[in-house]
C-alpha cells in the first residue's frame, strides 16, 4: 500500500498509529495498544500490539514479530521471517510521517514487537 495520510492518536484509554491511501480510510493499516491493561486484559492476550489491515475482521493481537522502518516506509514481518505481511511505502507528500513512525516505534516496543530502523 501506500500511505498518503498517516494518523497518531488517543482514544479510551489506547494508542493507535494508522497509514492510509487517502482519507476515506478503506484502504488502511492500524496498530494500537491499550495504555494500561488489566488483569483481565492480560489474562485474554489483549495487552500487546494489535495490528489490522483495511477492516477489523483483519487483525488480531500479536501477530507481528518486527517492523523495519526505512526512508521509503515500513516493512511489518509476521511469524515467518522470509515473508512480510505488509510492505506500507511512503507518498512523498505525506505529512506527519516522522510522528507516526515515531509514535508507531514507541507502541511496538511496548507492545513486545521490534523495531528497527528511522532514527531507533
Amino acid at each position: 500500500m501506500i500511505a498518503r495520510v498517516a494518523s497518531v492518536f488517543s482514544e479510551e484509554n489506547a494508542s493507535y498509529v494508522g497509514f492510509a491511501e487517502d482519507v476515506s480510510g478503506t484502504s488502511y493499516a492500524m496498530f494500537s495498544i491499550t495504555d494500561a491493561p488489566d488483569a483481565q486484559d492480560r489474562r485474554l492476550g489483549l495487552d500487546g500490539l494489535h495490528f489490522e489491515v483495511n477492516d477489523q475482521a483483519n487483525g488480531g493481537y500479536d501477530l507481528i514479530t518486527r517492523i523495519i522502518a526505512d526512508a521509503g516506509g515500513l516493512t511489518v514481518h509476521g511469524r515467518d521471517p522470509a515473508k512480510p505481511l505488509l510492505r506500507i511505502d511512503f507518498a512523498p507528500d505525506l505529512e506527519a510521517r516522522d510522528e507516526a513512525v515515531r509514535a508507531l516505534g514507541e507502541i511496538a516496543t511496548r507492545g513486545g514487537v521490534a523495531f528497527e530502523g528511522a532514527g531507533r
